[in-house]
Order: C-alpha cells, then structure tokens, then sequence
C-alpha cells in the first residue's frame, strides 16, 4: 500500500528555498573557475565565471563577476 501524503492546511507553515549568497569570508575559498561567459547587455558585456566553493556541494556552484573575485 502506498502511503498518503499528508494533509495541507492553509495555516502551516511553507518551506522556501533560500538561495545561495556569496559571503565575504566566500569570497576567499573559491576552490576552482569551472567556466566562463561573456554575456552582453543593454548595458554592455559582462564576464561571469562559474565558481565551486571549497567545501562546499556542486549543487552549491555559483555565477559571479570579477569584481567578486
């Protein structure tokens, strides 16, 4: 028998996704640039680089611009 999931009710609580946020103390454990993009903008081109944090899961790799770096 397959178990019912359980029941909503409008007054509990929903859990959200709190989105990965770069950190100052981060900012110094970059353990490697995965890749790299140049994105153009109305406002320009950006370079973005694709991050993995020491210590830290893939799932966790993030986008940042250079002056992040």
């Amino acid at each position: 028998m397959i178990p019912m999931p359980p029941k909503f009710h409008p007054d509990d609580p929903i859990e959200t996704f709190t989105p990965f946020t770069l950190t100052s103390a981060q900012k110094d454990n970059i353990d490697a640039i995965l890749d790299e993009q140049l994105v153009f903008t109305i406002n320009g081109k950006v370079q973005l680089f694709l991050v993995h944090w020491v210590g830290r899961f893939d799932s966790d790799c993030t986008w940042i611009t250079i002056d992040i770096l």
